[in-house]
């Protein structure tokens, strides 16, 4: 049986009992005392304390180090001091990924959460819980179609990555941690946009930089270019948008890869191929990251099934031949709830 210790607590509490490599990860970030106090989150610096048997001050300065070291976040005030919580197993792998200090322990840590990541995660994802798990609500990301795709008319506003980008007030700009992560490819690496709270946590932690809503776009504009799929948070007000490619992402790689069911909801809409105008020259098909197009007699064919209406191969259609179709309501549907009403 495995040694008790702080770490291996932890990983239990992130939903890794059993996998040394996350224990040997949280080894190289956290020193045991700060283990010790990640694990009894969530709490303020005066319920620590009391529980843990320390002054309020150590706890307060633990507790900022935790929180400036991408594990741990605070959040509401009460007459003890503000609640911290503990970061979940993806936010915690996405803070500490993209924070440019972490860079010093060499390439054998991210070396150590890819292989985490394709091995103890996936087999856990695999765990008939896991899937019934998944099945039971609705999944937390969405694919945001390609704006320049979308149809001139009946888009709601939440569809255009546009209309997320302009609600913003605060946008910030981060390495996209899959990428990485897994280094699996040569798009480029800053593309991931934060938006207003997480854009603030970030920028106070020095691990992504500001950027003004034109430089926003510009990023989403070249991301589209290069065949990189956005993918956003499943609420009408997102805060972060994802530029990702099927070969290191979190979400698309496991589908694309490895087969499991794709995790995130798609647009309703499809890609729809004008026969008039194809000329069969493929460049979609080799575009497409999800296989639902391929060539047939004389044009391109679309297998709905498979389409997840991310648009990026009509982005790239030389010959203005590809348009994304809404197939579904005016507003996206996914498991028989609106949009707006999974959380705000």
């Amino acid at each position: 049986m495995s040694e008790s210790t702080p770490f291996r607590r932890l990983a239990e509490l992130l939903g890794y009992p059993d996998s040394e490599r996350l224990v040997g990860i949280l080894r190289q970030i956290l020193t045991e005392e700060e283990a010790r106090w990640l694990a009894a989150l969530p709490g303020t610096p005066g319920q620590l304390a009391g529980r843990l048997g320390a002054t309020a001050e150590f706890a307060r300065q633990i507790l900022a180090t935790l929180a400036d070291k991408g594990v741990a976040v605070p959040g509401e005030e009460t007459p003890t001091g503000r609640t911290y919580h503990r970061l979940e197993i993806g936010p915690l792998a996405d803070a500490v990924l993209i924070d440019p200090r972490y860079e010093a322990l060499g390439e054998s840590f991210y070396d150590a959460w890819r292989d985490f990541w394709n091995d103890d995660m996936l087999r856990a994802a695999q765990a008939p819980e896991a899937i019934q798990a998944r099945d039971e609500k609705p999944p937390e990301f969405r694919i945001l179609p390609a704006e320049a795709a979308l149809p001139t008319e009946d888009v709601s506003d939440h569809e255009r990555a546009s209309w997320i980008i302009a609600r913003a007030e605060t946008i910030a700009v981060a390495q996209c941690p899959c990428r990485r992560r897994e280094r699996r490819c040569d798009h480029e690496h800053e593309v991931c946009l934060w938006l207003d709270g997480v854009a603030r946590y970030a920028l106070e932690r020095g691990s992504a930089r500001a950027i003004t809503h034109e430089e926003a776009l510009d990023i989403l504009e070249r991301a589209s270019a290069a065949g990189l799929v956005h993918n956003t948070e499943n609420v009408r007000t997102p805060r972060v948008i994802c530029n990702c490619c099927s070969c290191c992402c979190a979400f698309l790689r496991p589908h694309v890869v490895h087969g499991l069911d794709l995790p995130v909801a798609t647009s309703r809409y499809r890609a729809v191929v004008d026969d008039g105008a194809c000329v069969n020259c493929g460049v979609c098909v080799a575009r497409c990251p999800f296989g639902a197009l391929s060539q047939g007699d004389g044009s391109v064919q679309v297998d709905i099934s498979r389409c997840t209406g991310c648009g990026v191969c009509a982005v790239a259609c030389p010959q203005e031949a590809l348009r994304l179709a809404a197939v579904g309501s005016a507003a996206p549907l996914h498991d028989g709830q609106w949009i707006g009403e999974l959380s705000d």
